[in-house]
């Protein structure tokens, strides 16, 4: 039985806590925040920290989170050669438009830059997928400002004009980013259970998203935002666009899950972070079980922000010391 079968909470606490965090939500902006981490070996003794994030209310947590890192991080002393390379989940900066206080997913990456005991990288791919669901999420007086479609939507080191996007260039996106994990060399027999069922998702994904489209007529070259905006005429509106929005956040989701797992596995690094949101880092971790990695230490519940407490526990088991 796995770590996550024995630690399955119950459902009717989870509900509960979801209830009461929409409440607060009502008069508290949410947060991206440090909910757990993970820190697991691998059989070549690679060590992982896996550090899930969530947007909930936490009072300014992201604040503390961000100069705990930045601190344990660039200060420490590895030993030899070795550089922890952390890889985080970066928001477009569309999105920090939203939240313009500190954030570990949103600043960590720049802050710490490239030093003697650091590799830092964006991680992201989804550039053109998250310009859809971004533009999705939109209200319709948004949609009228004529600034919108002149947006610019990054995503790592792409780039994408929000109101330049059409159907055909998304769906390419998504085949492309599925061509290139068909093709991951490091692809072996003790991968090929995880892929293949990761892969019966995208596939089943891919069908599901296609038939949405063909539901609401969307055509190849039919820009995103041309789409969204014709979706509000639409008597069935809420739906349509709720559906779309889910398919291409599941799908999207599936192959970023993939693209984490490999950056690990190709890292040179003997020492590995990765900073992604919850259900990434859950299928993150759960496929390094599956490839024999063994947990050393878990922290935090996942619904709330981690306390100080944990973060030092964090730094324990990074085996840091400072300077």
């Amino acid at each position: 039985m796995s770590r996550y079968q024995k630690n399955v909470g119950s459902i009717v606490q989870w509900l509960i806590r979801i209830a009461m965090c929409s409440v607060i939500c009502a008069t508290i902006p949410l947060q991206s925040v440090l909910v757990r981490f993970d820190y697991l070996i691998m059989p070549n003794g690679k060590k992982i920290y896996v550090l899930f994030e969530l947007h909930i209310p936490a009072f300014f947590k992201d604040k503390e989170q961000l100069s705990s890192l930045e601190s344990m991080l660039t200060r420490a002393n590895w030993r030899g050669q070795d550089r922890m390379h952390v890889m985080v989940e970066v928001p477009s900066f569309l999105t920090q438009q939203f939240a313009q206080n500190p954030k570990v997913t949103y600043d960590l990456v720049n802050n710490i830059g490239q030093s003697q005991s650091v590799i830092a990288e964006d991680m992201e791919i989804r550039c053109k997928s998250l310009a859809a669901y971004y533009l999705l999420s939109l209200s319709r007086e948004d949609l009228e400002d004529e600034t919108v479609a002149l947006e610019q939507y990054n995503a790592g080191s792409s780039w994408c004009t929000t109101g330049e996007i059409t159907i055909r260039d998304l769906l390419q996106e998504f085949r492309t980013q599925k061509t290139d994990l068909c093709l991951d060399r490091h692809y072996t027999r003790e991968l090929e259970p995880i892929y293949h069922k990761k892969f019966d998702e995208i596939n089943q994904a891919e069908i599901l998203l296609q038939k949405v489209l063909d539901d609401i007529q969307a055509r190849p070259d039919e820009r995103i935002l041309d789409l969204v905006r014709r979706l509000y005429g639409d008597n069935h509106s809420i739906i349509n666009r709720i559906c779309l929005k889910g398919k291409i956040s599941d799908l999207g989701s599936h192959l970023f899950d993939l693209h984490i797992l490999r950056k690990i596995l190709q890292s040179p690094q003997k020492y590995c972070m990765v900073v992604a949101g919850n259900q990434h880092g859950e299928w993150v971790c759960e496929a390094m079980e599956h490839l024999g990695a063994t947990y050393q230490i878990s922290e935090g519940e996942g619904l709330v922000a981690l306390q100080t407490g944990a973060l030092c526990a964090l730094q324990s088991a990074m085996g840091l010391s400072q300077q």
